[in-house]
């Protein structure tokens, strides 16, 4: 009888833990399931708004693919993005369970740039801490936190019509 149960609960072990890793998800994907986040606040390490327009800074998650050479294999890696008033800026980003890990890739260049892209700048920089509560994003660093929601619909552009 304990040989029985034995085989049964390894049988069940063996069947149960793939079908468990199959389900897990990686912080990313997680994140990226949300679509885009909007900015509700922002404030700085003093307690202050550095930000004076917070409902036009938003964050996304996609993937950047590098254009291969004759012969070779094509690559992507995730991104994130984020967006303040005019200029678009994004990171190489590997998340971990606690923070974003960031290295700048680029953005646009429209000329908008001021004090407050410079904040989000120094705070992406700093690799925040983030966390999901109640369907909130919260980021956190040494330069301050930021609060974002889900974007209701998915799809960046339609926050705009």
């Amino acid at each position: 009888m304990l040989k029985r149960t034995l085989a049964m609960l390894l049988a069940f072990g063996l069947l149960a833990i793939p079908v468990a890793s199959a389900a897990a998800q990686t912080p990313l994907q997680k994140l990226e399931k949300r679509g885009a986040f909007w900015a509700t606040s922002v404030t700085d390490a003093d307690g202050g708004h550095p930000i004076r327009e917070v409902r036009w800074l938003w964050l996304s998650f996609g993937s950047v693919s590098t254009i291969p050479e004759r012969g070779k294999e094509r690559h992507s890696h995730p991104v994130l993005f984020w967006e303040h008033t005019c200029n678009e800026h994004f990171y190489r980003v590997h998340v971990t369970r606690h923070r974003f890990l960031l290295k700048f890739e680029g953005s646009t260049a429209v000329g908008c740039s001021g004090d407050e892209d410079d904040w989000l700048e120094h705070f992406f920089d700093a690799g925040p801490h983030w966390r999901l509560r109640r369907g909130a994003l919260i980021l956190t660093a040494p330069t301050g936190r930021i609060v974002m929601r889900p974007n209701p619909h998915r799809d960046i552009r339609e926050r705009f019509r």
